[in-house]
């Protein structure tokens, strides 16, 4: 699959999270936040050749991969993005698995999150395939 069809995964998963933001399903939100998060991160990994080393990829692998090599070593994207995976996908967690809701609140601070991470990825590749 490429980065493109990645990217494009991502973007809509990002559109479904603001359905149901506006529908007031901040745990189906939070879900499809994580999601689109994730599969941005895949559209980056695989630009810059960084496949994963199995067919499946794992979300630790995901966020460690993204972290250490798009972060720290190649120093593509901004530091500030360390954490934004790993906050997505406690989020979700929660959402998805625990009693409590993931509430409106925290919901509208990841999406905030989710969206400039996501715009900065668009934006990265899309750079670099003009290159």
């Amino acid at each position: 699959m490429s980065y493109q069809s990645w990217l494009d995964k991502a973007n809509e998963n990002l559109a479904a999270a603001q359905l149901c933001f506006d529908q007031g399903h901040f745990n189906a939100c939070a879900n499809r936040l994580y999601y689109a998060m994730f599969q941005a991160s895949i559209a980056a990994l695989v630009k810059h050749g960084l496949l994963p080393p199995h067919a499946q990829v794992g979300h630790d692998w995901l966020q460690s991969t993204f972290s250490g090599q798009l972060i720290k070593h190649r120093k593509v994207f901004a530091k500030k993005f360390r954490s934004y995976l790993s906050e997505a996908y406690l989020l979700r967690v929660v959402a998805d698995y625990e009693m409590r809701p993931a509430g409106k609140d925290n919901v509208s601070r990841q999406f905030k999150k989710a969206k400039e991470f996501i715009t900065a990825i668009n934006a990265e590749v899309s750079h670099e395939s003009q290159s």
